[in-house]
């Protein structure tokens, strides 16, 4: 029983670790709403990928509007992941997500210690 269970925590791991080095943004159509590289609605906040920070960690928006993720020299690997969808793991570059949803989002980077945001949507 003890074996079963540490293999079976064992591949959710390795699950888990292998889908944060996904190498392309996942098409996803969640509550949130869909992400990639381009927005699916007005941009109204912008939050910068620096010194291995979100800045600001916290940005609030109204639902339909789009969050831009901006990497800014010098250039460190990150990624914007959140429970039900998550950017390409990149050293530069732009990732845009529309949430569509009321609610309090909480997200973080898989590869940057300690890169935790939030994104506020109101009605």
């Amino acid at each position: 029983m003890r074996t079963r269970l540490l293999l079976a925590a064992t591949v959710a791991f390795g699950a888990t670790a292998l889908a944060a080095c996904a190498p392309a943004n996942v098409p996803v159509t969640s509550p949130a709403g869909p992400g990639g590289s381009q927005p699916n609605g007005p941009v109204r906040a912008v939050v910068r990928l620096v010194y291995g920070r979100f800045a600001p960690s916290i940005v609030t928006i109204r639902a339909g509007q789009a969050v831009e993720w901006k990497w800014i020299p010098p250039y460190l690997p990150a990624n914007v992941t959140f429970p039900t969808f998550h950017s390409a793991t990149m050293d530069s570059g732009t990732y845009y997500h529309t949430f569509y949803t009321p609610g309090t989002y909480h997200y973080l980077s898989t590869v940057g210690q300690n890169m935790v945001g939030t994104v506020v949507v109101t009605g």
